[in-house]
């Protein structure tokens, strides 16, 4: 058990945690863009349209199967759903520049 000498001390770790997961999540995010630009790329090469339901369903059922705790479920298809939201935004900002 962990012990803390006072709640800002207690705030104060965990915030520091959550920092590092944060600029975790800010790598991943870039890295995860990059690969959008590349996809949408091909999209345009293709002819294809941007949104791919089904796919963006499979993505969201993997990560929810990929749970360790079942209890996140329906925030993991929220924090999905959203991320599949500003990769579509994403990519048709980057249709309009390459197209105009």
């Amino acid at each position: 058990m962990v012990f803390y000498e006072s709640r800002d001390e207690m705030l104060g770790q965990q915030r520091a945690k959550i920092d590092q997961i944060d600029t975790q999540l800010v790598k991943l995010f870039e890295e995860r863009m990059k690969v959008v630009e590349e996809i949408i790329d091909i999209k345009i090469g293709l002819n294809m349209d941007i949104l791919d339901s089904s796919r963006e369903s499979k993505v969201i059922e993997t990560a929810v199967s990929r749970l360790e705790n079942p209890e996140l479920a329906s925030e993991t298809r929220e924090f999905f759903t959203e991320l599949m939201s500003i990769s579509r935004n994403y990519q048709a900002k980057i249709r309009q520049n390459k197209l105009n």
